[in-house]
């Protein structure tokens, strides 16, 4: 979504900001954990981000500008996650996930591993169910682990998601989800659906199995996009997220 500004003396100007520095701070009694995300871009692409816990996530495209691949390194741990992202047309498909380890001095790849994939269908533009495949830990063959089901506000808003395990019928996750009418922090990039909507900004977010309820408290700029989100779990401070974009 893209907020646009008028005044009398110029045409309608369409304005779309990008992270820049995302910080997020987790509390967590009378200790903070803070991790910063440094986004690189090249266009209006994202091209990197770099972590301030030794992670570096790469981004490639096809000549379509579609996203096909996520690589994220870890040098700490020394493994790599890579996510390979299909189309049918203008729609995703499927997501392929491996695992690597890395050679400790060159950091290269020394063993690649296909863990898991993820196929999708789609209902009025958005992804309305998800079906998830992992390897069975004896035969290794890829069974299919569990069905997520999704539905959205008028906007395009993830507002409510549960997941089902597929051999049991039970429910492993179920989530709904209030929303605020401004624009999200990522609303202009470039990124795959992973159980997650960019159009507006989350205000509430219960968890329906546990009967946590997380609360966003958001302060926005000039822009309106959020500078700062507070969420609070069960009332007590739980994330602190703090943004800084580039406009333009």
């Amino acid at each position: 979504m893209i907020f646009v500004f008028m005044s009398a003396c110029e045409t309608e100007h369409e304005v779309a900001c990008f992270p820049q520095r995302v910080k997020t701070t987790l509390a967590s009694g009378t200790n903070a954990t803070s991790i910063t995300a440094d986004y690189k871009y090249t266009g209006d692409l994202i091209d990197r981000i770099i972590w301030s816990n030794s992670q570096t996530h790469y981004f490639s495209y096809n000549t379509e500008d579609q996203l096909i691949k996520i690589e994220e390194f870890n040098v700490k741990t020394l493994m790599k996650t890579e996510y390979r992202i299909f189309y049918d047309g203008n729609y995703l498909s499927g997501v392929e996930q491996y695992f690597s380890v890395l050679d400790y001095q060159t950091q290269m790849e020394v063993d690649t591993s296909y863990v898991a994939y993820h196929t999708y269908a789609h209902e009025n533009g958005n992804i309305s169910t998800e079906k998830v495949f992992g390897r069975e830990n004896e035969s290794q063959d890829f069974v299919l682990l569990k069905n997520n089901a999704y539905s959205y506000d008028v906007f395009g808003n993830l507002t409510e998601m549960i997941s089902m395990d597929d051999v049991s019928g039970d429910t492993l996750e179920s989530y709904t989800f209030i929303y605020d009418l401004q624009k999200n922090p990522y609303n202009a990039l470039q990124l795959y659906f992973h159980g997650k909507t960019f159009v507006n900004n989350i205000l509430q977010k219960e968890n329906l199995l546990s009967k946590e309820t997380y609360t966003y408290q958001i302060i926005y700029n000039s822009t309106q996009y959020p500078n700062q989100i507070n969420i609070k779990e069960n009332g007590y401070m739980y994330q602190v997220i703090t943004f800084d974009y580039v406009c333009k």
